[in-house]
Order: C-alpha cells, then structure tokens, then sequence
C-alpha cells in the first residue's frame, strides 16, 4: 500500500544485491550468536537478582565491627565506624563504652546533642508509632517547646536495650533509626523481614515556639534596644554573654552581662521596674536568668547593671541562641525585644559571636 504523504518517516532501504552475491551463513556465525544471547541473558538475570537481594547483601559496617557490636543478639557496642554514621547526619561520634554513644546532629538551626543509649528508662513515658517510614518503632507521644525531648525505642529484639534521646523534635532521631534497622537487616542477613532503607535525610527545621518568634526581630549583643515597662520607658543593652565552666561542680553556667537605662520619669514615679531577662533556645525552650540589684532609690537615666548566671546544657553548637527581655521581672517570658549570640567550640561551649 502505498503511503500518500511524500513527507512520512521511512525504514531504511538496503541497496538490491542478487541472489549470488547474498553473504552465506555459516555454523561459526550461528555459534557466536548464541553464546552472546547466553551472556545477555545471563547478565539480565543477574541484576535482577542483585536488585531484589539488595536489602539482604548491603552493608553499612564491616562484618569485624559487626561481629564486635552484638553481645548475646543484642546491640551492646557503638565501634561502627564513619561508614555507619556518615549518612546518618551524626558527627564527632563519642564511643561512651556501655553507656552508649553520642554527637550532633545537623538541623536548619545548627548541630544538637544526640545520643544513642544502652539501658532503656523504666519511666512510663507516654509512647505512639514512629513516622510510617520507621519501620518498628516507637517515639514520644507528646512534645513541648517549653521542654523539648524526644525518646525513641525499638521493638527489634537486637535493639531491645537500645535508646535513641535528643532534646529536640523526633525528626533529628530518624536517620539514626533507620540505620540502626540497616545494622539489623545486616546482621540478621538472609532471614531479616526488614528493608534496606536509605538513612541519609536533608537537615531538618526544628525552630519552634517563642524561638520563631523573635529570631525575626532580633539584634545582635551591644545594641541598645526600647524597653516599655507600666509606669517608664527605658532602653536596655545585652552587653555580653559567657559561658562558663565550673569544674569544682562539673557544669557549665551561661552568664548575661545587660545594663538597663532607666529612662525619663513620669510625674510622681517613685519604683523602677526592671525588665526580665530570659534564654530562648532554637527548639523553643526558654529559662529565665535571675538577678540581683541594689534596692536603693534610683534616679532618671541611671544606668543599672543587670547581671545573671543560670546552670547551662551544651545541647548545641554552630547555632544561633537568643537573650530576650520582657517588660517587668517575672517568671512567665512575655518577651518584646531580644539579642542575639552564637555558640562554637568542639561542645558549644563558647560563645563567638
């Protein structure tokens, strides 16, 4: 049949050759065909079988470090190896022997302390399933800015003593579950009903509460700031924050250095009201920092030295961390204004900027 469109696509036409100057098939030619679909095919099947084995033949630490980490079936060990943690998100991993083992974890925010614990809590805290994608675990059924902690346990028999605690969002455990079900699926080998999934997960966002309220708003330490209390209106200045190693008590202290202006008067004022001084941390969580001044009478535009220590946790580094100030001294952080600092060193136990 012919085609009436002059323009459509055409197979390839091969030049006309007679019947004699065909090229003759021989025996040889046939032979290596058949072998070459032999190959083809028996590379086919063996990708197909390396794909559906996958989960059973990854390996996420070498088979000595495996061996040395499982006691009785049970996970008792943390010598894994960068190979474990690199995908996890965990960094400066320390080997705590049979405590556990802990380091930092990237977020949005920073790098927060986590731990993986040997020893589980006999606390009846308040459980439900992990994210659909967890499979086998379980996590902390409730979570409060104000006082952030995350618990999550396994019911893997090889992980039955094992904990996983950060005082952040779930989220920051999750890559640390997930291949610890990747060292199970290793050790169990041919008979795990578990999958091979991929640990490595984007740095979360854990910014929450007051934390994402003022971060927006926020100066940095040295700026002279407005602040409006029921009877003046007077300025504050968050001069410097330290933290600081008490070694005799083995805790660290964060110190705030401030000076409060007391501003102009207003006709028949005789108290100055103090603002409040209060660490907001980036998961939310907030402490007040007391402090003590001169009870005396003080005059128009005096300058008050404001000067707190709390006991502090090195929870973060690399990370941004607030001083906020409400308008009286109270217990109950209705923060207006706030300052910002951040935290380095190997613990987070500097500030540096």
């Amino acid at each position: 049949m012919n085609n009436s469109n002059p323009y459509a696509l055409q197979p390839p036409q091969q030049p006309y050759r007679p019947p004699h100057e065909h090229p003759k098939k021989t025996s040889a030619g046939l032979i290596v065909g058949a072998i070459l679909a032999v190959l083809v095919l028996i590379g086919v099947v063996s990708a197909g079988w390396n794909y559906f084995s996958e989960s059973s033949s990854r390996k996420v630490t070498d088979a000595k470090k495996l061996e040395q980490a499982f006691t009785g079936g049970k996970l008792s060990g943390c010598d894994l190896g960068d190979e474990f943690f690199g995908p996890t998100g965990w960094t400066d991993v320390e080997n705590k022997g049979e405590l556990g083992c802990s380091g930092y974890y990237d977020t949005l925010q920073g790098q927060i302390w986590t731990m993986l614990r040997f020893g589980r809590d006999t606390s009846d805290t308040p459980m439900e399933p992990a994210t659909e994608d967890i499979t086998g675990w379980e996590q902390s059924a409730y979570y409060s800015p104000e006082k952030p902690v995350c618990v999550m346990r396994s019911d893997a028999p090889e992980l039955a003593h094992v904990q996983l605690i950060t005082k952040a969002p779930c989220k920051t455990l999750y890559s640390m579950a997930v291949q610890l079900n990747n060292l199970v699926v290793q050790y169990r080998g041919e008979k795990s009903n578990l999958t091979y999934m991929d640990a490595t997960r984007e740095p979360p966002y854990i910014a929450y509460g007051l934390y994402v309220e003022m971060i927006e708003y926020t100066t940095p330490l040295g700026t002279t700031q407005t602040i409006v209390t029921s009877e003046s209106e007077g300025t504050l200045t968050v001069d410097d924050v330290q933290i600081l190693y008490r070694p005799d008590e083995q805790r660290h202290d964060l110190c705030v250095h401030a000076t409060f202006n007391t501003g102009p008067f207003s006709p028949g004022q005789t108290t100055v009201p103090k603002p409040g001084l209060t660490l907001i941390k980036p998961t939310g969580e907030t402490t007040v920092i007391d402090y003590q001044v001169e009870n005396k009478t003080y005059k128009e535009y005096e300058d008050v030295p404001l000067e707190g220590c709390i006991n502090y946790t090195l929870e973060f580094r690399n990370a941004e961390l607030l001083i906020g100030a409400s308008n009286r001294i109270n217990r109950d952080p209705l923060v207006t204004k706030s300052w910002s600092f951040r935290v380095g060193g190997d613990f987070g136990e500097k500030v540096v900027g």
